[in-house]
């Protein structure tokens, strides 16, 4: 017993102490990515790039990402093939998601959405959490298509290619694994019960819960009205994603097209995987910089850092607002039920 409970203590003190050592590795990829942007960048020619920033086309971006919202809010709605969530529900829980993903260290917002729809519309949590799995394979998919669709006009920076690849085995490893325990559901399930035969009857009787709940969550991969609107909804949602930093090109008069656009939002969404501060900035303006750089070496690194820094908030502000207010309406001491 004595062992045991000094191996319960040393594991909870490793669990204690690893978000600090992945706020401080964020710290550092932060901190090392300022630097190196602000090795080329005269903070002068930043401001009078930014005052020259037209203000309507900023509020036009402003609106695509709302919209972007509230499209996504339907395609989650969706996934849930019966007992849906109302629309206003799946948009502030959306939001109150990425709020959290915002401000919060860690991945915490998926968590925040499924409590949220659990509190407004009785949504189950489990459930909830299967239909973000879903949501987030085919997001990735469609990133990559998006990518794919230039591919016959352009060849792609030869830094591109291996994230590219990395990003294309992920997600088709993870659809693999998803359509199998779509249409798997049984065999998964006798296989968790055979597992869970062998814990303590609680434990055994809350796992053997919580998966069916979150393989109820896969059943729209099982439906193919389900699928179609799906595939429909990715389509608008990630012709918005490319529209949102094509539009604000024109804030600044930048001579890029859709390719860049395309190619900006695939890289913005793979600086979200490794550890950072919240907001992600340093980083997310470095991928920018990164991209537009390569493309056109002519435009200068002021001007592509004040690109980066108004496409950064307007992406970032109105989940930020939007799901600050639903994060003030959201009953949390529910979450721990």
């Amino acid at each position: 017993m004595i062992m045991y409970a000094k191996d319960q203590t040393k594991r909870e003190s490793r669990n204690h102490f690893r978000p600090t050592v992945r706020l401080l590795l964020g710290v550092l990829v932060t901190a090392a990515s300022v630097w190196f942007i602000m090795q080329n960048v005269n903070l002068g020619e930043v401001g009078a790039a930014l005052r020259t920033a037209r203000p309507s086309v900023i509020a036009l971006g402003v609106s695509v990402i709302i919209l972007t919202g509230i499209a996504k809010a339907w395609r989650w709605r969706h996934l849930f093939v019966e007992n849906k969530p109302r629309l206003s529900t799946s948009f502030w829980a959306l939001m109150l998601n990425q709020f959290v993903n915002n401000v919060v260290p860690g991945r915490f917002g998926e968590l925040a959405r499924a409590h949220a729809a659990h509190q407004k519309d009785r949504v189950g949590r489990a459930r909830s959490l299967g239909t973000i799995v879903v949501e987030k394979s085919i997001e990735m998919l469609f990133l990559l298509l998006s990518i794919f669709v230039f591919l016959p006009w352009v060849v792609l920076p030869a830094e591109f290619v291996s994230p590219t690849v990395i990003t294309g085995a992920t997600t088709a490893g993870l659809l693999i694994v998803l359509y199998f325990l779509a249409f798997q559901t049984n065999l998964t399930m006798r296989l968790v019960e055979m597992v869970a035969g062998w814990l303590p009857v609680l434990i055994g009787r809350k796992i053997v819960g919580i998966t069916r709940s979150g393989l109820d969550g896969l059943a729209a991969l099982r439906n193919p009205r389900a699928i179609m609107q799906q595939l429909g909804a990715s389509t608008v949602i990630t012709a918005l994603y490319i529209v949102t930093p094509w539009v604000l090109f024109g804030a600044f008069d930048l001579p890029y097209g859709w390719l860049a656009a395309a190619m900006i939002n695939f890289s913005t969404y793979l600086v979200i995987l490794p550890p950072s501060i919240p907001g992600k900035f340093g980083l997310f303006e470095f991928a920018v910089i990164w991209v537009l750089s390569r493309l056109d070496p002519s435009v200068s690194e002021a001007t592509l850092l004040s690109y980066a820094l108004v496409y950064h908030l307007v992406t970032m502000l109105p989940p930020i607002v939007l799901g600050g207010i639903a994060a003030i309406n959201s009953d949390w001491r529910t979450a721990r039920e």
